[in-house]
């Protein structure tokens, strides 16, 4: 090497000269192993070159026909397929007024897919067994976070589940104390969620039966002097636009005991049995006969007296038992769970 004046000089023996030609490209060694780049996985099935391509009246044309188990399975494909139903498929007005009308159409028909669950191992809350009487308590349900928690008190869970009409079967499962709560999943036919670990704890209110919802404008409540009748008020002005009778097929008319709204339909929970009308219908002054939409629950079932109506499902429980109807399912029952 030269300094300034033209001499050549050597490198001090503790001075390292800097490297050159360094290949920043080339990923460092880590314990004598080459550490691979993450290779970023590419779509390229037909259905996501479309979404790509924007070409959204075709798949539109695609999936519309698709059955309700499809439809679900269809958005566990890439997340491409995941986003395109979140954010483009979902988001269409024309499709979901389609789908809401095939909705619409397995209440009226009945098509449902119906799961069944008799639950036992919970704690008795009045002590019935050292009274010497027989236990009759009702489970403390409460509906939150796409589960039905069950005030529970014990360690050994039993559940017979029956789908359908399919042969029952038997779930047991001891938890390593005693549960406050245990949970029955929406999504998976009401089967017990074992995975306690950082729950959030769902706090259980002190039951009371609604007997008054709110649709727009609209309020809907038990009359007060006969509770077989509901009224029909505007929100404003309180004034009664109508006082009806829902309709049974009973012959007699009993009290509503509890009520549930939900996407035009409604639920009312008479002597222990649940019966759901066309809510626009009620509004808009049809006869009592001609919103009924079905017709109370099986007769050999135990009196309801918890009731939760969402688009899609109703959820009905009583005297230990839990029954989840599915009305956005491939796999319906072959006999209806309501009578006439």
């Amino acid at each position: 090497m030269e300094n300034r004046k033209g001499k050549n000089t050597k490198p001090s023996a503790g001075r390292v000269l800097p490297k050159k030609n360094v290949n920043k490209l080339n990923p460092p060694l880590i314990g004598k192993k080459k550490v691979e780049p993450v290779k970023k996985i590419q779509n390229n099935d037909a259905i996501s070159k479309l979404v790509k391509a924007n070409l959204y009246h075709i798949l539109k044309q695609i999936f519309s026909s698709l059955s309700p188990g499809d439809l679900t399975a269809c958005r566990l494909v890439s997340h491409t397929w995941h986003d395109y139903f979140a954010h483009v498929f979902w988001a269409d007005k024309v499709i979901r007024k389609g789908l809401e009308h095939r909705l619409d159409k397995n209440w009226q028909n009945e098509k449902h897919r119906r799961v069944e669950v008799i639950v036992e191992g919970a704690a008795c809350r009045e002590n019935c067994s050292l009274n010497y009487r027989s236990c009759d308590c009702p489970l403390l349900c409460q509906v939150a976070q796409n589960a039905l928690g069950i005030l529970f008190g014990a360690k050994d869970f039993t559940g017979t589940y029956r789908i359908n009409d399919n042969p029952s079967t038997h779930l047991e499962h001891d938890f390593q104390r005693p549960q406050y709560q245990v949970r029955l999943s929406l999504k998976l036919d009401l089967l017990l969620d074992t995975g306690n670990f950082l729950w959030k704890p769902v706090f259980h209110k002190k039951q009371v039966k609604k007997i008054k919802v709110l649709h727009g404008d609209t309020v809907l409540e038990v009359d007060d002097k006969d509770k077989t009748f509901l009224l029909i008020k505007n929100k404003i002005s309180k004034e009664i636009t109508r006082r009806v009778q829902p309709y049974t097929g009973w012959g007699d008319f009993k009290p509503v005991s509890a009520m549930a709204k939900s996407s035009g339909r409604l639920a009312l929970l008479i002597s222990g049995r649940v019966f759901v009308y066309s809510l626009t219908k009620l509004i808009n002054g049809s006869s009592a006969d001609e919103c009924l939409l079905l017709v109370g629950t099986r007769q050999s079932q135990p009196a309801v007296d918890f009731i939760h109506l969402e688009p899609h499902a109703l959820l009905t429980a009583g005297g230990g038992t839990v029954v989840l109807f599915n009305f956005w399912s491939d796999q319906c029952s072959a006999v209806s769970e309501f009578f006439t």
